[in-house]
């Protein structure tokens, strides 16, 4: 008994899934018969839309025409269709009009719900117009703040042209100033300077602050590469330039082939030319001690000087007169010779030690005369 009232449920329980299954069946022929009629309907609209573009009485007949021709092709399947759904949904028998639903369905397109296919090329193409229009943001922001910003400071008047009229007052106030006499007076022009590490050869060593720089050959010393630095000759130039008005410094020196003086900063660096030589350079004047006495040195020309040695020497510009004189410090101002020339750019402080052991040292400002005979440095361990 209880097998027997088990196997009553199972045919009960086969019975009910099968009519929900035809149930469902049916709700969906019906829904393919109205989603048919949907198709018929909007099939003849969109040929009417297209048979009624012709302007004018023409136009109006060929589109008349078009739609009567659609509906005549339309028609006959549309009809076939909605007979064969309703003779699917009159069949009582479960089995047969599960296996013919089946048949049916297979053969037969589901045209309810259109297909929508989204591409990677829309895809590319939204992603593109971000990436344009964000980039384009940012262009716009930096431009905006570049503008503000030299606004700002075209407004505060901190530009490097605005100096430049205090500049040319001072000239003309040193014009009308004596000439330096004493040792006291050229000192008012002076002050303090150091050596630009990066610009000295690698055989060059600064020592006391950057004042003092020797020629340790054959010792090189690990300087970073740069453009600004001497490759072929050995030299090195003043941290800091002189323009307009007046101008001196002081250097005590030692050593056979010294040479001081000052330049452009658009000498060569890299160039192993004389245009890269303190006296070979056009806007280069220098002195050179060579052992016996002086000479200096411009664009090549050397002009050899009488005088006494001395190793202190300096050198003193006057932007407004043109005129650029070396001097030797030994205890007074001993004139060793004098250019007169078109300064009309900043000029550097610079020295060519091209000989081992060769020393100079920047002088303070009002410093002690020093010994005679300085020592020599010592070599590097």
């Amino acid at each position: 008994e209880r097998a027997s009232g088990q196997a009553d449920r199972g045919v009960s329980d086969h019975h009910r899934s099968r009519k929900l299954h035809q149930q469902a069946a049916k709700q969906h022929l019906r829904c393919r018969g109205v989603c048919s009629g949907c198709s018929g309907g909007a099939a003849t609209a969109v040929l009417s839309a297209a048979g009624g573009g012709g302007a004018g009485p023409g136009g109006a007949g060929e589109g008349a025409g078009r739609r009567a021709a659609a509906r005549a092709r339309s028609g006959p399947e549309l009809k076939k269709t909605h007979t064969h759904l309703e003779k699917l949904a009159k069949n009582k028998n479960d089995v047969d009009f599960l296996q013919e639903y089946s048949q049916w369905r297979k053969s037969n397109r589901d045209v309810c719900v259109p297909a929508v296919c989204i591409s990677l090329t829309d895809h590319l193409q939204s992603f593109s117009s971000i990436i344009t229009n964000t980039t384009q943001q940012l262009c716009d922001s930096v431009l905006n703040s570049y503008c503000n910003t030299l606004k700002q400071a075209c407004s505060t008047g901190n530009t490097p042209v605005q100096p430049a009229c205090e500049d040319i007052s001072t000239v003309k106030q040193n014009i009308t100033l004596p000439e330096p006499k004493s040792r006291e007076d050229f000192l008012k022009y002076a002050s303090p300077l150091s050596f630009d590490s990066s610009t000295a050869h690698q055989f060059l060593r600064l020592t006391e602050d950057g004042r003092k720089v020797t020629n340790t050959t054959p010792w090189q010393h690990s300087y970073p590469e740069r453009p600004e630095r001497f490759v072929h000759w050995k030299q090195v130039l003043a941290s800091h330039s002189f323009y307009q008005g007046r101008h001196y410094f002081e250097a005590d020196i030692s050593g056979e082939g010294v040479h001081v003086g000052v330049t452009s900063g658009c000498i060569a660096r890299q160039s192993a030319e004389s245009n890269g030589c303190l006296t070979g350079h056009g806007a280069s004047w220098c002195l050179q001690w060579n052992g016996r006495g002086f000479s200096a040195w411009n664009e090549g020309q050397e002009m050899p000087i009488s005088a006494p040695k001395s190793t202190r020497v300096g050198v003193y510009l006057d932007f407004a007169q043109g005129s650029l004189a070396f001097y030797a410090v030994d205890g007074g101002m001993t004139l060793l010779h004098r250019y007169q020339a078109e300064l009309r750019e900043p000029l550097y402080p610079a020295c060519w030690l091209p000989k081992k052991e060769n020393v100079v040292m920047l002088v303070e400002p009002g410093q002690e005369m020093p010994l005679k005979s300085p020592s020599p440095p010592c070599s590097p361990p």
